[in-house]
């Protein structure tokens, strides 16, 4: 009797583990939460989530691990061994449709059923940064020039390939060199000068950035408005969570030189969330969060205009869950439904 109770006991407690929800002795709920590696846009987002959550509400745990990439966190979520995670909206669509990383998965449709939205949220602005002294002056001149892309996969190194390709008719390998390297080594690979051209999606304005505009001059390169309509750069623009962004000039103080905006691309996306997690939870943290949005403000440059509450649904593809829908309706706001693709 006493083994069959112990049996029982550990049967009940890898279930547990296995859906994220783990209480201990005091009630609280422990969560896991899986990031992208830190220096990465989503990583700044996810831990700022975190940590506010985790102060304001004492009887839920939020427990970050910042490793691997977020098309398989995606995946984790739907498998449970995940409750929050980075999300955009082409996972939702290339789960729906078999596309993408998930062209080999079956019954694509009702795995997508298992992950759902708490927010949205501008997650970075694609910038395109050469030194002032460099002799470019448009995208058109990055012809011969190395260049720095993003490491050698990922959705991010091909949004940044797409615009620069997208934006001069020129193919990299060819008409301009690419070094291959993880974000942080890309950018100081621009410090260091052993690239022209740098790449860095981020919060605008970017932290890291602004510390080489302190002592560099530098200029910002955007999509010419002659190339807008041109196939490439309309199917960039045409992907689920991509939008038309400027970056002003004086946006990195006295040292950046352009003297008009320049024309890029932002990446939306936002915190998910595994669609069994209880409404309750779900409710708690989303209120936890938004609650004190000033205290996320403070956390990095950029969140201020990356993250507000009127945006919560912008460019949002998986459906909203229920918890955090019932936030949303608690504060006065017009909930959507399930989100359409694009």
């Amino acid at each position: 009797m006493h083994k069959t109770l112990s049996t029982l006991g550990i049967i009940s407690i890898a279930v547990a583990l296995s859906t994220g929800l783990v209480h201990d002795s005091d009630a609280k709920t422990r969560l896991k939460l899986s990031s992208t590696p830190p220096g990465t846009s989503p990583y700044l987002y996810l831990s700022a989530f975190a940590d506010v959550v985790n102060r304001h509400s004492p009887d839920i745990e939020i427990q970050v691990n910042a490793t691997g990439v977020a098309t398989k966190h995606y995946v984790d979520a739907t498998r449970g061994t995940v409750d929050l995670f980075y999300a955009f909206p082409l996972q939702h669509q290339w789960m729906i449709k078999g596309q993408g990383p998930y062209k080999k998965v079956k019954s694509g449709p009702e795995i997508a059923k298992k992950a759902s939205a708490l927010l949205a949220l501008k997650s970075s602005v694609y910038q395109v940064l050469v030194r002032a002294d460099s002799g470019i002056m448009t995208m058109m001149d990055i012809k011969g020039r190395k260049a720095f892309l993003g490491p050698p996969a990922g959705g991010a190194t091909f949004i940044a390939t797409s615009i620069v390709e997208g934006a001069t008719g020129f193919k990299q390998g060819k008409d301009f060199s690419v070094l291959r390297l993880g974000w942080g080594a890309g950018v100081d690979a621009f410090r260091d000068r052993q690239i022209d051209v740098l790449v860095n999606p981020s919060p605008l304005p970017a932290a890291i950035l602004q510390q080489i505009a302190i002592t560099t001059k530098i200029r910002f390169l955007g999509i010419p408005k002659s190339k807008m309509n041109t196939p490439r750069i309309k199917k960039l623009f045409g992907s689920p969570g991509r939008t038309i962004e400027t970056i002003q000039p004086g946006v990195y103080g006295k040292n950046q030189v352009n003297d008009e905006p320049v024309v890029t691309v932002g990446a939306w996306g936002g915190i998910g969330i595994r669609s069994s997690v209880s409404n309750d939870v779900a409710y708690k943290i989303t209120k936890a969060f938004w609650s004190n949005i000033s205290e996320v403000h403070k956390k990095a440059v950029g969140f201020k205009d990356a993250i507000k509450l009127e945006n919560a649904f912008t460019e949002m593809a998986s459906p909203l869950h229920p918890g955090a829908a019932r936030y949303y309706k608690e504060i006065g706001m017009t909930v959507p439904g399930s989100m359409p693709s694009k």
